[in-house]
């Protein structure tokens, strides 16, 4: 481990004191909505016809230049940019008005092209969606999600209905995470049973208070029991424990120190999962960087870390130390798997001209409904609420299986995710799926015959309450005959020649199933002679 003197001196060659604001990456939920004049949308969307530039993007082989792909875009993005400016003056001079600082509320290239207007009379929008350049005008929705729909989106809830060897719920029940934060409300309904303790960097003590809202926010994203909502707002792992680590200030700064020191306390206090809402933008947002080399060596210990990505959108980068080689770095996505606005894109350049992939994955981060300050509840969207819900899926996975170390659960993770189709430095390997991450061990029953002679047909059918395909394969069989089919199907084989004194085989030796990928329980295995 480095000493505290190496690491002192090292803090003082590249400036000790780095800010981290902003670096709290949860926008509260005013500042990103607009006024809203209408009980179910807040005025239109104008989409336009040119694509976006995620699609554009995706027009262009992988194999042409970073520089030719980036001349490209730019490029494009200046023609939506005129497309843009000449709907704006055609807009308003169909509605007569002169003054636009306070018509349009924001524009849209990446995922969609298009901008966002004031609510205006229905009888204008044919005249707009009549312009050759406008695809459709489209209300635009409120849209709010809160834990009670973003934990069973990742699968949470669902997992929470299994046990592990020893009879327990996969609740993440024994394992430790750590909020690095603005510290935690443990008073809080939902949190104060899960406390453990914890430490304050910045005042030198040992109480964590939070005394600015945003580390207890994201603690209950990531494990708060739900008492205060009757059991709505419920976290991702509702039994795990809470150890709070205070390193910023309230008002929204913190030091590099104040994060080394509390990687070191973690290892210390044996912590399973370190969940970062914070970062730095800066000269220092790379992966060799202080504070990414310490959180790769926090891994190295044994500690599952996930970073935010920043909210720096597609101009990135990605921050410290989500970019850190070994730390599971986490978008932000809303209820409907589209990549947030505000979400950092990657790759991470690295020093020897080559990149990482970043982030690793996404997760819900829009609109997020969770504890604050105050025993109550609050929204907020950021990268920082992704993160903690990465956090409590990594507790359910190191619950059912504590062995996993730290870059099998990231594997875990990543092979998992629901693809969502963009370009991996968007979306990562896509948005996270706890069901599809979590093996458990399943109860097989297999009805059978006594023997099935050799040679002879012979039927199977696999019953669950699932929908999902399997694979199945036969003791001896060619892998011409591995077939691919799903529960409640009836497949139909040919029991093999195995040896001449033999003239069946037993059922023990019939069947291996291919669970590698997805949970199963109580599998009901019928084999019948045909």
């Amino acid at each position: 481990m480095i000493s505290n003197k190496r690491i002192f001196t090292i803090l003082i060659v590249i400036f000790l004191f780095i800010t981290l604001y902003n670096n709290c990456y949860g926008l509260p939920t005013n500042n990103l909505s607009l006024s809203i004049n209408n009980s179910d949308f807040n005025g239109y969307i104008v989409q336009f016809i040119e694509e976006p530039i995620v699609k554009y993007k995706n027009r262009f082989s992988l194999r042409i230049s970073d520089f030719f792909l980036n001349e490209k875009i730019q490029n494009y993005k200046e023609k939506l940019l005129s497309i843009h400016k000449k709907a704006k003056e055609e807009i308003l001079n169909i509605l007569g008005i002169k003054d636009n600082n306070k018509f349009f509320f924001t524009e849209f290239f990446n995922i969609i092209n298009g901008i966002c207007i004031k609510s205006i009379d229905t009888r204008i929008i044919d005249k707009i969606k009549n312009l050759s350049y406008v695809k459709d005008v489209i209300p635009n929705f409120k849209v709010s999600i809160s834990i009670d729909k973003s934990v069973p989106l990742i699968g949470a809830d669902e997992i929470w209905t299994y046990h592990t060897k020893n009879g327990k719920s996969l609740t993440g029940n024994g394992v430790k995470i750590a909020i690095i934060d603005t510290g935690v409300n443990y008073n809080h309904p939902d949190l104060k049973d899960n406390y453990v303790g914890g430490f304050d960097f910045v005042n030198n003590d040992n109480d964590p208070m939070d005394d600015h809202g945003h580390g207890t926010h994201c603690a209950g994203i990531a494990l708060g029991n739900g008492r205060s909502s009757e059991y709505k707002n419920i976290g991702v792992a509702p039994m795990a424990s809470l150890y709070a680590y205070k390193v910023i200030r309230n008002n929204g700064t913190g030091e590099v120190s104040h994060l080394i020191n509390a990687f070191e306390m973690a290892i210390d206090d044996e912590i399973d999962i370190i969940s970062l809402s914070l970062g730095n933008n800066g000269k220092y947002a790379n992966p060799d960087s202080v504070l990414s080399e310490a959180a790769d060596n926090a891994v190295d210990a044994g500690i599952v870390i996930v970073a935010a990505a920043g909210n720096n959108g597609e101009a990135g980068p990605i921050s410290s130390p989500g970019c850190a080689r070994k730390v599971i770095c986490v978008g932000a996505t809303d209820f409907y798997d589209n990549i947030a606005s505000f979400s950092s894109r990657g790759p991470v350049n690295l020093s020897n001209g080559s990149y990482l992939i970043k982030p690793d994955i996404v997760a819900p981060g829009v609109q997020i409904n969770s504890c604050d300050l105050y025993n109550g509840y609050s929204i907020f969207s950021g990268t920082s609420m992704s993160t903690p819900h990465v956090a409590g899926a990594v507790a359910l996975i190191l619950q059912n299986n504590p062995d996993l170390a730290p870059e099998e659960v990231m594997v875990l993770l990543k092979e998992n995710a629901v693809d969502l189709g963009i370009d991996k430095n968007i979306s990562g390997s896509g948005r996270i799926n706890i069901s599809a991450s979590i093996k458990i061990d399943s109860e097989i029953i297999i009805k059978s015959p006594f023997q099935v002679l050799e040679g002879s047909k012979f039927n199977v059918i696999v019953k669950n309450n699932s929908n999902i395909s399997i694979k199945a394969f036969f003791f001896m069989l060619t892998p011409s005959q591995f077939p691919k089919f799903k529960y409640g199907d009836t497949v139909e084989f040919t029991a093999p020649n195995i040896f001449s004194s033999y003239k069946s085989f037993i059922k023990s030796k019939i069947i291996i199933l291919n669970l590698k990928k997805h949970i199963f329980k109580n599998i009901e295995i019928i084999i019948t002679n045909k």
